[in-house]
């Protein structure tokens, strides 16, 4: 048996090992940035494409991220976007392939969403790609939708964050697949009406939660829940989130952007954190619980570091696994429901939602910047949107 005094040895030796990953994953990632994209150098292949895609447009709710990546030692959480516009990165892709072609009958893509993430575990990476989109026709002023695809797409790897460009092309590629493989009558020959943001019974201004899901950032916005799943099989509330267990597949669990339980509002955790794989979450899916004070709303989650976990547990084996078992990490995000995007709350992404409140953004500037004082501003932006 190990003595106590070596007990105090290890767990010190230990507590040191995971301070310095921690230092030197923060001195890497120190200036905090949204980690950029490019598709100009993929391909995707499809045999006999007898379709030509001469448009593409983007109808995003939240067209400011296109997900998350994890960087550095500990893996510290980054948003992720384009390099360019989606249009020109879609473009770009379109060209490569040589989609465009006037002897051809001409199709118009329209991305509805676009979310990318990873996962780590102790072994490997997953990434992670929803991809949704129409195939439409141009028709008098508008368009006519004569399909829909909802990729999603899961690859293990060592390194998740170099291969989101990869997967992309592969989601599309693979829904453009899918569709060439229907006939006609088959098409969904529907007239495209864009969705919007509904101001006057938005769930700011009625201040009337409904319980149940809900699917996407306008849905909550707009307070529409899915009426084809009212609510889960079953939710364990604790202070700062809710686990979800439910006979939902994973795969359509990752899609439902958040739910009420007519009190309060709980957002996925997919949209901000870095949790364990699902094999491992034996209390369920996890959502974090939201501070709901108007359009911006809060998000003060807690969740198992997995990276921690790995590094004590590779280095101390079964006295670093036991010792790290209960590790979290704390994480603090916040949201402007109009725009759907969850981003850290720290300085650069403060100031970005400040520029819309100059007098607001003058005061910021001058101020210490700390994380009580972020969040008083974020209190600040909510009291001058209810005014209005």
């Amino acid at each position: 048996m190990i003595s106590f005094a070596k007990n105090i040895y290890f767990m010190k030796k230990l507590f040191n090992f995971y301070l310095l990953i921690q230092l030197l994953s923060f001195n890497c990632n120190a200036n905090d940035s949204i980690h950029k994209i490019s598709l100009k150098n993929e391909k995707i292949e499809i045999q006999d494409f007898n379709f030509s895609i001469t448009r593409v447009l983007d109808q995003r709710l939240n067209k400011y991220i296109i997900g998350s990546v994890q960087k550095g030692l500990s893996n510290k959480r980054f948003p992720a976007d384009f390099e360019k516009k989606l249009v020109e990165e879609f473009g770009d892709l379109i060209i490569n392939f040589g989609l465009q072609s006037k002897e051809k009958d001409e199709l118009v893509l329209i991305i509805n969403s676009i979310w990318i993430d990873e996962r780590t575990s102790a072994t490997k990476e997953l990434g992670l790609i929803d991809l949704d989109f129409y195939i439409a026709q141009i028709q008098n002023d508008g368009y006519l939708i004569i399909d829909e695809q909802n990729i999603s797409i899961s690859k293990s790897t060592l390194d998740a964050t170099s291969g989101h460009d990869k997967r992309i092309a592969l989601a599309l590629e693979n829904g453009l697949i899918n569709f060439q493989k229907k006939s006609k009558n088959e098409y969904i020959n529907q007239v495209y009406v864009q969705k919007k943001y509904n101001v006057d019974s938005s769930v700011v201004k009625c201040k009337c939660i409904k319980k149940g899901i809900f699917k996407t950032s306008l849905d909550l916005y707009n307070n529409v829940i899915d009426n084809k799943k009212p609510f889960f099989d079953k939710v364990e509330y604790q202070e700062f989130n809710a686990f979800v267990k439910d006979t939902m597949s994973i795969k359509e669990l990752r899609k439902c952007f958040a739910f009420s339980d007519g009190k309060d509002i709980y957002i996925n955790s997919i949209c901000y954190g870095n949790y364990l794989p699902a094999e491992k979450r034996n209390l369920g899916y996890q959502f974090g619980k939201a501070k709901f004070e108007g359009t911006f709303i809060v998000i003060n989650d807690e969740m198992r570091d997995a990276m921690g976990q790995v590094a004590m547990s590779s280095a101390f084996g079964l006295l670093g696994a036991l010792a790290s078992s209960g590790m979290t990490k704390k994480i603090d995000v916040f949201m402007d429901l109009r725009k759907g995007a969850i981003l850290p709350i720290n300085e650069k992404f403060i100031k970005a939602a400040l520029l819309e409140f100059p007098d607001l953004l003058e005061k910021f500037n001058k101020s210490t910047k700390d994380d009580v004082v972020m969040i008083a501003f974020i209190k600040a932006m909510n009291k001058k949107l209810n005014a209005e």
